[in-house]
């Protein structure tokens, strides 16, 4: 919203100049109301875009845009209210006093950048929300069948970009199934193209067998949080048992988690996305046997 909240206050500055422009020429008092109208709610503008962008700045980039929006704006408007006040006093055949018009472009100013501000951002996020719940929803259908799937929480996923920066990467929703008590977490990327993970498998065995697990988004690194431990180790001991010569190279983790790691000595690190261990249509519940089997084929 910063980009919208700047574009505000170059139309509020050119309304301003013409403003001053049109009382020197005409001495017509009612420019002079639009104008101190305009300004003072643009101080008051400023203050709370600063208190908006400044306490939702992801990084360093998004500080210093805070601070050249915010400042750039104050500065304009301190300059021109000088120079404002300096015409008001050459012109001297014409009382100018306060009245309803500047009253008006007081309301309409604050109105208009309070909806910028706060307003926007609300319907943005709801929209935003209900898009990834849609993608989410019919995900789970297509791969486990319908089961009454809600969405009970969103957070959000940040990444860093350098140092100092960072941005949004993605989103997790925690989602409540008939299938079973506990809710599980699905994580998407920040376009909806893609599941990242998906923890329904390992928190519906976990409980099916009364395994220990956890899984919780954690707010401090806006990520989350998980320990499959005891049904990775049932799966890797069913493996063991039909594949003992493949158990070692397997990572039970492609369950749940749509990024299947690989190593190249030139490149480092790889991860290939999109890849469902189980189909995206699968439309069932598959057994462990199944997971076994779908592991033991992606990894010959």
């Amino acid at each position: 919203m910063q980009g919208l909240f700047f574009l505000s206050c170059i139309i509020e500055i050119i309304i301003q100049i013409v403003s001053i422009v049109k009382l020197k020429k005409t001495n017509d008092s009612k420019y002079w109301n639009i104008f101190i109208g305009i300004t003072i709610a643009t101080f008051i503008s400023d203050a709370l875009a600063y208190s908006v962008f400044a306490n939702n700045a992801l990084g360093l980039s998004d500080a210093i845009a805070c601070l050249f929006i915010c400042g750039f704006s104050f500065i304009c408007n301190i300059i021109l209210l000088i120079v404002g006040l300096i015409v008001k006093r050459i012109i001297k055949s014409v009382n100018i006093k306060l009245n309803r018009n500047s009253f008006f472009m007081f309301i309409v100013i604050i109105v208009i950048n309070s909806i910028i501000l706060f307003l926007l951002p609300i319907i943005t996020s709801n929209i935003t929300s209900k898009s990834g719940e849609r993608h989410v929803i019919n995900y789970l259908n297509n791969k486990y069948g319908n089961s009454n799937y809600r969405v009970i929480n969103v957070y959000k996923e940040y990444s860093n970009s350098g140092m100092w920066d960072k941005y949004l990467s993605g989103f997790y929703y925690e989602i409540k199934s008939d299938y079973m008590e506990d809710t599980f977490i699905v994580s998407i990327d920040d376009n909806f193209n893609y599941i990242d993970a998906d923890y329904f498998l390992p928190v519906y065995y976990s409980q099916k067998y009364n395994f220990n697990y956890s899984l919780e988004y954690d707010d401090w690194y806006t990520s989350v949080d998980y320990d499959f431990e005891e049904f990775d180790n049932y799966i890797k001991k069913i493996i063991n048992e039909q594949y003992p010569m493949n158990s070692e190279k397997i990572d039970v983790r492609g369950i749940y988690s749509n990024y299947v790691q690989s190593w190249s000595s030139i490149d480092g690190v790889k991860y290939n996305s999109n890849y469902y261990i189980v189909s995206a249509n699968n439309g069932k519940i598959p057994t462990t046997q199944e997971l076994v089997n779908q592991l033991i084929k992606y990894n010959k």
